[in-house]
């Protein structure tokens, strides 16, 4: 995309765009500062709050997912793992600055099931709230471009009924020690 690009979709002058970022480089750096504090303030205001298991983390996601590409049709999949997945060979540096933003994903979702873990007792999911959130990125990725290719909620709706349980049984194997 070009700064002409820009200040069109922007409807402003070319000119005026350089009178707040000095180069492209600088406002996609603004971009992606602000898409971290709306991806991290939409994550903890409205689907993390309190404290909640893994697998109600799932179904948060879920249900999230739905209304939101609801509105879409269900024909887009996540913005910026499709960004990342489209910039990982043009553009490395972007690619990480991307990456970061979806390092930033787990690692809220990591504090929400450490918390839960620690306020149930469950010293097997604290040592291992990392793993499992890095395991519910993958799934709702998975999900989310099933969803893009179908141009459906069926896929959500699947996830709903398959990804909650396998997540419960998961975190019941790790209270009984029977995973280390």
């Amino acid at each position: 995309m070009s700064i002409s690009d820009v200040a069109r979709a922007a409807r402003l002058p070319k000119g005026s765009i350089y009178n707040y970022f000095s180069s492209k480089e600088e406002l996609a750096e603004e971009a992606l500062q602000r898409l971290r504090h709306q991806y991290e303030n939409t994550m903890r205001v409205r689907v993390l709050s309190g404290t909640i298991s893994p697998s109600e983390i799932v179904t948060r996601f879920l249900d999230y997912y739905e209304v939101q590409y609801a509105e879409v049709g269900f024909g887009r999949g996540d913005p910026l793992m499709s960004r990342l997945n489209e910039l990982a060979d043009t553009n490395p540096e972007l690619a990480g600055r991307l990456a970061e933003l979806a390092d930033v994903w787990r690692s809220v979702v990591a504090q929400k099931i450490w918390g839960y873990a620690t306020a149930q007792h469950v010293q097997g999911l604290v040592d291992h709230a990392e793993n499992l959130a890095g395991i519910i990125h993958a799934a709702l990725q998975g999900v989310l471009l099933n969803m893009k290719t179908r141009h459906s909620a069926e896929p959500i709706r699947e996830a709903r009924s398959i990804l909650p349980v396998m997540i419960d049984t998961y975190v019941t194997s790790l209270a009984a020690g029977e995973i280390s």
